[in-house]
């Protein structure tokens, strides 16, 4: 799989963390300009940017409006579709609006949810099926519904007809040697390389870590000793994930 890393604005350009798969958020878009300028270049470059709508750093997806702004500052790749946490009728509806307004501008990835595994496979039915949607997105909060986001793969193997990314990580990173077996699987993200190193922690240590609210991540400068473990961290998740 190929894995896109998340990282402050100061480490954009670190070649020793970024490879040419990239993850963006739509509200770092939209607040940083160092941001969305890079993102666009590596988008004008040819790599490969997919625009993610901030669901899970948010606790929401950021407007249509300011996913189809941030559209149009870097011209991504794909586009995700704004979704709700663990509601299958509304992520549906914003799904299905919003494939409306991109009007076959943007490719765009929709996300399943739904509040069990049974209403999740239902909106992940509709979507694999929908020939507007390009890809598919699976959530690591996924993982409740089905014990784990590969007993998910395992279930949907024999029917899905898009290209997947693997939303973020759950808990273990250990679980994407099994993830990267599927073929369908083709990318997957996540800050935990970077997050990890700025408490001193390699990229298994993930049972140690604890969330730091008041940490501005994307304002945060790595000291060298933070950037050489994130890079050691980055190097363990591409091997894990079996590709950059």
């Amino acid at each position: 799989m190929r894995v896109g890393i998340i990282r402050p604005d100061s480490s954009l350009h670190d070649s020793e963390l970024a490879t040419d798969f990239h993850f963006v958020l739509a509200q770092q878009c939209l607040a940083s300009e160092a941001y969305s300028t890079y993102y666009r270049e590596a988008a004008e470059r040819g790599e490969f940017v997919l625009l993610d709508n901030g669901a899970a750093e948010l606790g929401r997806s950021v407007s249509a409006e300011d996913l189809l702004k941030a559209c149009e500052l870097i011209n991504p790749s794909v586009v995700v579709a704004p979704d709700v946490l663990f509601d299958s009728d509304a992520t549906i509806f914003r799904t299905m609006q919003f494939l409306g307004r991109v009007g076959g501008r943007y490719k765009v990835m929709a996300v399943p949810q739904g509040r069990n595994d049974e209403d999740y496979l239902e909106t992940f039915h509709l979507f694999n099926q929908q020939s507007s949607i390009a890809w598919l997105g699976l959530t690591k909060y996924a993982t409740p519904a089905f014990g784990s986001r590969v007993a998910l793969l395992k279930i949907i193997e024999p029917i899905v007809d898009k290209p997947c990314h693997l939303l973020g990580l759950w808990y273990d990173a250990l679980e994407l040697l099994e993830e990267k077996q599927f073929s369908f699987a083709k990318s997957t993200d996540s800050s935990r390389p970077v997050k990890l190193a700025l408490q001193g922690l390699h990229m298994l240590e993930h049972e140690r870590y604890t969330k730091d609210p008041a940490l501005q991540f994307f304002e945060h400068v790595l000291t060298e000793e933070e950037r050489a473990l994130a890079i050691s961290n980055a190097h363990c998740f591409i091997s894990l994930a079996g590709g950059l």
